[in-house]
């Protein structure tokens, strides 16, 4: 595993798949930030980071998108699985954020392309380690972050610290996924559901779509919705569930 430690960059991201796509990256390599100026979560929204306050980190894998349809819950797994060994218990949502009591802690961004030598996947993890003002996300989750839950006598490890942490476990939950493929990790997934047994609806954009009980996820890692008309495989896209109150 490379290792690159930047000041700042416009989005980690964009920053290790452009490496790629020059083919100057070619094994797997993971990029921390200090700062991120352009940070991108799903559907284009913005990644609100300050210098100190968020884990900005992105991890390349010679993979392409199609060999592991499922990254998202390997790598929330593998997120919550490194957490939880330092006492910070975390639920997952459906199919890329992080939460802690029903506040949005981070979000996992993985893009997939071909680079001039071999095909590759960037993963994308913000993380709040400090608490940061941002609006509501728009699934109505307030942000928190580590430093609220953090009930050790130790520091709050910084950045670097989280990341090197983390890195080995998202990697090590990944390699589970390609070996075993969805069985293991929906199990640990599922232990982490942050919908299931909940009313949700399921949102394109601003509109509703169609709402139901939300029941998990299915054999092939899409997410299952009990609607008036039966069963409702989710695939991921733009659409996304937010609980209903009420």
């Amino acid at each position: 595993m490379d290792w690159i430690v930047l000041d700042s960059v416009d989005s980690t991201n964009t920053h290790l798949s452009a490496a790629y796509s020059r083919g100057e990256r070619l094994g797997m390599a993971a990029l921390l930030a200090h700062e991120q100026t352009g940070g991108r979560g799903r559907a284009g929204r913005i990644w609100v980071s300050k210098p100190g306050a968020s884990l900005c980190l992105s991890i390349g894998l010679p993979l392409s998108g199609t060999q592991l349809p499922f990254l998202p819950i390997c790598v929330g797994v593998g997120v919550a699985e490194c957490l939880q060994a330092y006492g910070v218990r975390v639920q997952l949502k459906w199919p890329n954020d992080i939460l802690i009591n029903g506040q949005k802690l981070g979000g996992i961004l993985c893009e997939s392309s071909a680079g001039p030598n071999t095909a590759y996947t960037v993963i994308g993890l913000g993380l709040n380690l400090k608490p940061v003002a941002m609006p509501a996300t728009p699934a109505g989750l307030a942000a928190t972050s580590l430093q609220a839950h953090w009930h050790s006598d130790q520091p709050l490890p910084s950045n670097l610290d989280w990341a090197r942490r983390l890195v080995p476990s998202i990697v090590s939950a990944v390699e589970l996924g390609l070996k075993s493929g969805l069985e293991p990790l929906a199990a640990m997934f599922s232990k982490r559901d942050a919908f299931f047994g909940q009313r949700v609806a399921l949102f394109d954009g601003q509109a509703p779509v169609v709402q139901g009980t939300a029941m998990g996820l299915s054999q092939s890692g899409a997410y299952l919705i009990d609607t008036a008309d039966g069963l409702l495989p989710v695939h991921a896209g733009d659409l996304s569930l937010r609980v209903q109150h009420g």
